[in-house]
């Protein structure tokens, strides 16, 4: 696991840093009420909608449109839940998939099953990240859709949603022209919804009856006192 200072700012009760210091089995994550039933279909996109959860992959888009989205293209259709963190320094989506796998995992399965898909892949460019989400799958119980781990070379484009596509398609992970986009065609040119990883592992919570999304995973580094990852407050309006 990183190996870094990680806490909640004192105004927020956390919602995804539980300030654990070793890998999260399934165990652990049930025992704090992960897998549980909650929220689905249409009242989970609801729920989503009311939270204000946006994506926390830098460009901010209504996690909740996302989905609605997905629900309206025909046939069979992917989540590709995007965990290439490519951003200098930034460590928020490398922690969650190292430390609290099944946090991900279970937020995946809820969007699959909200929009109707059958095959989940996690795009990751981090070995520790990719082998934890392996390790986190065999675990599970004959889960409901197709779990794939998909690891590809780092880069700072290849976390661009066309370009996670186009990795797991076979060819180079860097971004294409628009249209059509991801949930036109995407993985195997079917419907794709791809959104970050922070964003997916809001899910469980709001299934479970957290009806806001008042925080953010922020990496503080540099020339201070104590660099880290923390859970914030997400200031009303802002895009994050």
């Amino acid at each position: 696991m990183l190996t870094l200072t990680t806490g909640a700012h004192p105004a927020v009760r956390p919602r995804l840093i539980r300030g654990q210091d070793s890998w999260e089995d399934r165990g652990a994550y049930e025992a704090c009420g992960g897998y549980q039933p909650g929220l689905v279909g249409a009242d989970l996109i609801d729920a989503v909608a009311a939270s204000g959860l946006r994506g926390r992959g830098g460009a901010a888009f209504p996690v909740a449109r996302k989905l609605a989205t997905l629900t309206r293209q025909p046939g069979e259709k992917i989540v590709l839940v995007n965990g290439e963190e490519g951003e200098p320094a930034s460590v928020k989506d490398r922690w969650l998939l190292r430390a609290r796998p099944h946090l991900v995992i279970d937020g995946a399965l809820r969007a699959a099953q909200a929009v109707g898909a059958g095959t989940v892949y996690f795009y990751v460019s981090d070995a520790a990240a990719a082998a934890s989400l392996d390790a986190a799958v065999a675990e599970l119980d004959a889960p409901r859709v197709e779990l794939r781990v998909f690891q590809v070379e780092p880069g700072y484009v290849a976390g661009e949603e066309t370009a996670a596509v186009n990795a797991v398609n076979g060819r180079p992970a860097k971004p294409s022209e628009k249209p059509p986009r991801p949930f036109e065609e995407g993985v195997r040119r079917l419907p794709t919804l791809v959104s970050n990883a922070e964003s997916i592992a809001n899910l469980p919570g709001i299934a479970a009856g957290d009806v806001s999304a008042e925080t953010f995973l922020m990496t503080l580094g540099g020339a201070v006192a104590r660099p880290g990852l923390y859970e914030v407050p997400r200031k009303r309006g802002a895009g994050t």
